[in-house]
């Protein structure tokens, strides 16, 4: 096991969910995306954190400027129906941020359930689109079930059995009204964690549970400046799927990302 040595976490600061929403909005600005594009997508990961899912929220935005200088984001996306019928569509990202076009997916779905019972929007060709926890909640408030799930092109799991990453973490979500209660909203990575836990944890020096990552020889890594690298970059080696080891089931992670996929 590759464990962890020291711990030099820099202190934590608070910051009013207004300003990082105005900072956040003044950064896009900056790159030039349009302002059609930059509402749903700031208002999307900053009430991402506020429901407390840092992983996925603004803390992606060193990532997204990552994507920008690579040339791999389009800034000024065409959002548009690729086709259509009654009850399903297909709409194009167009390479920008996946947020918007997952708004624009959902509410989709959501307007073609209240008129036939069911509704199914999918999105092709966009990059990271935050928690998808956030889209199948706006279903639940509006009175329905909303699911969702996605693939991605960034390999990090390796099968069970298997040291060579073949998966995202293909996360499903899951969300329902509940009366006079909070909505139910279940969303989760098909891996044992998502890699937005390991950027945390490596951004803050913070040992990581063993079982979360392994390495080329399928040895548990918790020391996150190792983990990181296997994560993101590495091919072999990355994250456990849900469930950790064989013994503990992890062929239920890897069957459910297979599915995603």
């Amino acid at each position: 096991m590759t464990s962890h040595k020291k711990n030099t976490a820099p202190s934590q600061v608070r910051i009013q969910a207004n300003l990082l929403d105005k900072q956040i909005r003044a950064i896009f600005s900056a790159w030039g995306m349009p302002e059609k594009i930059i509402e749903p997508t700031v208002y999307t990961m900053v009430e991402t954190d506020l429901r407390g899912i840092d992983s996925h929220g603004i803390g992606m935005i060193m990532r997204y400027e990552e994507y920008l200088q690579k040339g791999l984001l389009n800034i000024h996306p065409n959002i548009e129906i690729l086709r259509e019928t009654p009850a399903v569509a297909q709409i194009t990202g167009d390479a920008g941020l996946g947020h918007a076009p997952s708004v624009k997916a959902i509410e989709m779905a959501c307007d073609k359930a209240e008129q036939l019972g069911v509704g199914i929007v999918s999105v092709t060709n966009s990059m990271h689109h935050g928690a998808v926890g956030a889209y199948a909640l706006r279903a639940a408030r509006r009175g329905m079930i909303g699911f969702g799930c996605t693939a991605a092109w960034a390999h990090c799991i390796p099968p069970t059995r298997s040291k060579d990453a073949m998966f995202a973490t293909n996360p499903i979500a899951f969300a329902a009204p509940a009366g006079k209660n909070r909505h139910f909203v279940m969303d989760f990575a098909t891996s044992t964690v998502a890699v937005g836990k390991i950027s945390i944890a490596w951004f803050n020096d913070r040992p990581l549970p063993p079982g979360w990552v392994i390495d080329a020889e399928g040895q548990s890594v918790t020391y996150p400046a190792i983990a990181h690298p296997l994560c993101t970059k590495e091919r072999q080696g990355g994250l456990t799927p849900l469930g950790g080891t064989e013994e503990m089931s992890s062929h239920k992670g890897y069957g459910l990302a297979a599915m995603v996929e």
